[in-house]
């Protein structure tokens, strides 16, 4: 039971509800009063601080004019451990047709960032949501690149000139830590 057998022995089964019903209320009560605490210290939402090195959900960077920075050398998808990407290359373009990851085998271990040479692929310091659907589980080139947590849907610049190989003269910290 829940209640304890003593309780019910001194004063009875009807009287022991009672006494247990009246405490709940009292402490109902008192923290409605705001003894226990402001109310609103419960129900707003903190932000959470995550640390420079959190590797969260993955985002394929873009080139100034838009388009996805990948070229499809598939050196990503060969340095997973988990084997989690899978990538179709383009036949009349060098950007991929299909760049899918599968999130739950992904490990975050960031091998996928190192081989990058192009700054490709970057983690970010959003949490991995997954639904419980199947389709959910695979996260494609539109969640990827253009979600609206990256720049506001115009994806995440990369870092890297393609035709120079050197960094940008930008400041890239467009991303919201909130999804």
């Amino acid at each position: 039971m829940i209640l304890k057998r003593e309780l019910y022995q001194r004063h009875g089964y009807i009287k022991g509800l009672f006494i247990i019903l009246f405490i709940h209320l009292r402490r109902i009560f008192h923290y409605f009063l705001g003894s226990y605490g402001p109310l609103h210290r419960f129900f707003n939402e903190k932000k959470v601080e995550v640390n420079e090195k959190y590797r969260g959900m993955l985002a394929l960077t873009v080139k100034e004019s838009g388009e996805l920075q990948c070229n499809s050398c598939n050196l990503c998808q060969t340095y997973c451990p988990a084997d989690c990407i899978h990538i179709v290359p383009g036949k009349k373009t060098e950007t991929p047709e299909a760049f899918e990851i599968e999130i739950l085998r992904c490990v975050f271990c960031g091998l996928c960032e190192e081989a990058c040479p192009i700054d490709a692929i970057r983690h970010t310091p959003e949490m991995p949501r997954t639904g419980h659907a199947e389709q959910d589980w695979l996260v494609g080139i539109k969640e990827l690149a253009y979600r609206k947590s990256l720049n506001g849907g115009k994806g995440l610049l990369s870092k890297v000139h393609l035709k120079t190989k050197r960094p940008l003269e930008k400041n890239f910290k467009n991303i919201s830590p909130e999804a």
